[in-house]
């Protein structure tokens, strides 16, 4: 199955669905945790493609903006928790997007600060561009505003602080963030 599972859990899989139909089989795949809900509306769908980038496999999907999606994956290796950014299809044939999303990466790669989302690879895989990401447990600035609309100068200090301190760092070593707002601020539950 495209490799989302090994030869012994599919097949394990089938022995466990009670009648051998499809349906009983997504349903053990769903209930033992082999495929994720994302991953079996896709393969519902037809679709065979975009569920491994590089070393490492989509779970499911967690965002999206104007140029690029954002899902949670796994290292196929190390099964490290990641966060894949991937250029939308339409600006995967234009050469300006695609060297700008590479030099984002390339950029990122070279920054390693506590307040800086750590950028650990990057690539292609059938003509789609992706980037390789820590995943920070937590939520965008935006909708811990949304949760959270009042808050007290002293719980927003520390938040400030570290945004600064992130950003001033990156400038300082020549990188200028193109795109700050909510929904790029990252806050983790740690």
């Amino acid at each position: 199955m495209i490799g989302l599972l090994s030869r012994g859990q599919a097949q394990e899989a089938a022995a466990e669905a009670e009648n051998g139909s499809l349906e009983a089989l997504v349903k053990v795949y769903g209930r033992k945790g082999l495929l994720t809900s994302w991953q079996l509306e896709r393969l519902k769908k037809g679709e065979v493609q975009g569920f491994f980038f590089g070393n490492y496999k989509v779970l499911f999907h967690l965002a999206e903006g104007t140029f690029a999606r954002v899902y949670r994956g796994v290292n196929k290796d190390t099964g490290q928790s990641v966060a894949i950014k991937v250029l939308r299809q339409r600006f995967s044939s234009d050469p300006v997007a695609v060297n700008l999303f590479h030099k984002e990466a390339e950029a990122g790669m070279k920054l390693s600060h506590p307040n800086i989302i750590e950028i650990l690879d990057f690539g292609e895989t059938d003509k789609q561009h992706y980037i390789i990401m820590e995943f920070l447990e937590g939520a965008n600035l935006r909708d811990f505003l949304r949760i959270r609309p009042k808050i007290s100068a002293p719980d927003t200090l520390p938040l400030m602080i570290g945004l600064s301190k992130g950003l001033r760092y990156s400038f300082e070593h020549g990188v200028t963030h193109r795109d700050i707002k909510g929904t790029n601020a990252l806050i983790s539950n740690a």
